[in-house]
């Protein structure tokens, strides 16, 4: 059995609500963005203050939110969440977007991706930074053009790693039995990714995972647990990436009842990246670009399918990615 991990208490948390001179400001970064904030962000650890600020991030009440609003256009969508709750997002007539998270939350993300204001209901509550560090700048991520696959990604000593498939698939408990036998988390649940001059790089997401509720009893993560709620730990790391990567390898986890031992299949790239990126009808305009650049990624990194039977279970398939991993570095 192993020892539970550390739990959250209140005390402990860093509370938007807490009184702080006016003008303190905290910087992050995660998805390819620096964040200058108005407030504390859970789970993350600041950086020192950065001279080129893409997002600028401040609590407001929730009219200033819809105010901010340029009104709706004809778009919008809505996200599953992975305790069952969704998340309303529409596409404005300027470009911008809100989104909101039920009578819990309201939020704005400008058209460039550049501003984005935060409503809670309950500024020490969780669920809304939940949202906000997953969704609400996830959306901020792809407005300023990155493109993002469903995958969770962990550092091995040869290379980052990208698992990918649908949510409920099994990338996230995969990726924490990785990080239990010594990876390190670089992103849970979307990995973002941008051109540059070496190639298609991906871009870490901030040291928090959720996970099943049983894992808020593995030590093994020495993480602290931020909340539970609905089956699912919420779950802080203790360490952060902060460089962007190129990919070792894009493995496509496919779930097939009755498979033998889990093992790799050769992936038919670039059309499985494809199928595994995060395709938004608020950006009907971006499926050109997503394609090229999923194509270029599929020439420089290996993918592969990794096929496993749902019952097979993750220490199994942690030592076939530790494998793969091992044979990509060494050709």
């Amino acid at each position: 059995m192993h020892a539970p991990l550390v739990s959250a208490g209140r005390a402990d948390r860093p509370h938007p609500r807490r009184r702080v001179r006016a003008d303190r400001r905290w910087t992050y970064r995660l998805f390819g963005l620096t964040v200058s904030s108005g407030f504390r962000l859970f789970g993350l650890l600041p950086i020192a203050a950065a001279r080129r600020v893409t997002v600028t991030l401040d609590m407001a009440d929730r009219r200033a939110v819809e105010a901010a609003f340029s009104g709706p256009s004809s778009l919008r969508t809505h996200l599953a969440l992975g305790d069952g709750a969704t998340v309303d997002v529409v596409l404005g007539t300027s470009g911008d977007r809100l989104l909101t998270a039920g009578a819990e939350a309201a939020f704005y993300v400008g058209p460039a991706g550049d501003r984005v204001l935060c409503a809670a209901s309950d500024p020490e509550a969780t669920g809304w930074q939940r949202v906000l560090l997953d969704t609400v700048l996830g959306t901020a991520a792809l407005a300023h053009g990155h493109e993002a696959l469903h995958a969770g990604a962990v550092l091995l000593a040869e290379g980052v790693v990208a698992i990918a498939s649908p949510s409920g698939g099994g990338k996230s408990v995969l990726c924490a039995e990785l990080v239990a036998r010594g990876a390190r988390l670089f992103t849970d649940d979307l990995v973002f990714l941008e051109r540059s001059r070496d190639g298609v790089m991906a871009h870490p997401g901030p040291p928090l995972m959720t996970l099943p509720a049983a894992w808020s009893a593995d030590s093994r993560l020495a993480g602290e647990v931020l909340d539970v709620h609905a089956g699912q730990a919420w779950i802080a790391l203790p360490q952060a990436n902060q460089q962007a990567a190129r990919l070792l390898a894009v493995l496509l986890l496919d779930r097939r009842r009755r498979a033998a031992a889990p093992r790799l299949e050769p992936g038919r790239t670039p059309v499985e990246l494809h199928t595994a990126a995060l395709h938004s009808v608020l950006q009907p305009n971006r499926q050109r670009a997503r394609f090229e650049l999923l194509a270029d990624l599929a020439r420089q990194t290996a993918v592969r399918r990794l096929v496993a039977d749902p019952a097979s279970p993750p220490s199994e398939l942690a030592e076939l990615v530790e494998a793969t991993a091992r044979l990509l570095a060494a050709t």
